[in-house]
């Protein structure tokens, strides 16, 4: 019971695909999945590259026929150990790889430098606002905000806010690692930025609702899409004057987030906040070199300080 409970449910339904896909495999070319040899492994891996799969999904494939292996009992040796295989994927990964989309982080400088671009005084403006200032602020996945092939992520019922209207309170039915309601407290900040602001100026251009109906509608009345979201952002961006617009996507919200608050907050902080419940949260924060500046000059002026403390107390 504790091993199941061990991986997440999106880990455990991808092992499940992998084992299946190569138990097919294993039954088409006659041999037995539970013999764990390098050159079967080899076999398994180059078929799955004849049929179009990236070199980075083979391996994550492989891993979950490992785990499988682990969870039957069977003794076998590390995918790095096995010199076979790793000549098929380093074969895959020279030929099949394509070129890895870059997602840049959007983060609250870069909402002010898109405010001006963003209309206020209209339905869609606040719509945009209201969506931008609580996706960068809850680090929520575009999924967790927008419809997506026609299911409506948030409708108005998932929207409370507190007595002192100091924090709203967002109500998912699940998330990627919850299978039960998340809540998502955002606090004011009193910013040009604050999500809880952006929400109430939007609600009141939304105007009378029934509880059913999507949070984040279009003046027209349809849920907000994936593709409205990104395509919005992008042209914001783009108006102004920030480069690369097309690298920002749905998922720049959650990135953008989770970079900010690493500046100012501890890592347990941040993966509580982002809802992360692995390392994956590093994958997630982005440092630039105006980081590493900014960070040395912290570091400068308190030692400087303490330098001065050190000398007027010997004194």
């Amino acid at each position: 019971m504790y091993i199941s409970r061990a991986l997440e449910p999106s880990t455990v339904r991808s092992y499940k695909s992998a084992w299946n896909s190569y138990l097919q495999f294993c039954t088409h070319s006659r041999c037995s999945p539970h013999a764990p040899e390098d050159a079967q492994l080899a076999q398994y891996a180059a078929s799955l590259l004849d049929r179009g799969f990236q070199w980075t999904t083979v391996r994550a494939y492989l891993t979950g026929v490992q785990n499988q292996w682990a969870q039957l009992g069977i003794t076998h040796s590390s995918i790095k150990s096995m010199p076979i295989l790793q000549r098929v994927l380093q074969g895959g990964k020279k030929t099949n790889s394509r070129e890895v989309r870059t997602r840049l982080p959007l983060r609250q400088w870069h909402l002010m430098r898109m405010r001006p671009h963003i209309t206020a005084l209209t339905h869609n403006g606040t719509l945009l606002w209201a969506a931008l200032t609580m996706g960068v602020a809850g680090m929520f996945r575009s999924g967790e905000l927008a419809s997506y092939k026609g299911c409506t992520a948030l409708t108005m019922q998932s929207l409370t806010f507190t007595r002192d209207s100091c924090q709203l309170v967002i109500t998912l039915h699940r998330d990627k690692i919850h299978t039960s309601p998340t809540q998502i407290r955002l606090m004011t900040t009193s910013t040009a930025t604050c999500p809880v602001t952006a929400m109430k100026n939007y609600l009141r251009w939304r105007g009378l609702t029934t509880p059913s109906q999507p949070l984040f509608a279009t003046r027209s009345g349809h849920p907000m899409t994936r593709r409205w979201l990104v395509m919005a952002i992008q042209q914001c961006l783009r108006l102004a004057g920030v480069p690369h617009s097309t690298h920002y996507t749905g998922h720049s919200m959650r990135r953008g987030g989770a970079t900010d608050m690493a500046a100012v907050a501890p890592r347990h902080v941040l993966q509580a906040a982002g809802r992360w419940s692995s390392n994956a949260v590093d994958r997630y924060t982005s440092t630039t070199q105006a980081d590493v500046a900014t960070a040395q000059m912290a570091v400068g002026q308190i030692a400087q300080v303490r330098g001065s403390t050190h000398h007027t107390m010997r004194r």
